[in-house]
């Protein structure tokens, strides 16, 4: 999984849907921050989303992983000269080739 490969952060189900008082996951922390980053979305809309949070913890959260998530990113763009045709495939996950997804992406010299 995208999450857990690139932060070493385990998925956990969630607990309960009701009014969260005890934190969040990392891993729900996590797609808070994404769902901040993707959507822009409030704070106080985020706290509703993500359990009933308030919007000064989902604010800890978001300046929590930012730069994790930047650093991350820095390090994955740095990966690009070395990624090949033959590389790519052979870091396809097994269910693309179990649903005929063949040749998803593409490689250019530009």
């Amino acid at each position: 999984m995208y999450i857990k490969a690139l932060f070493d952060v385990d998925y956990n189900t969630t607990r309960c849907l009701r009014p969260n008082t005890k934190g969040l996951t990392e891993f729900e922390q996590l797609l808070v921050c994404f769902t901040w980053m993707m959507l822009g979305a409030n704070r106080d809309s985020l706290g509703i989303m993500f359990g009933g949070v308030t919007r000064n913890y989902i604010g800890i959260i978001i300046r929590r992983w930012i730069d994790v998530i930047g650093e991350r990113g820095d390090m994955m763009s740095s990966l690009l000269p070395f990624l090949t045709e033959d590389s790519l495939e052979a870091m396809k996950p097994h269910t693309y080739n179990e649903l005929n997804l063949d040749r998803i992406g593409r490689m250019s010299s530009a």
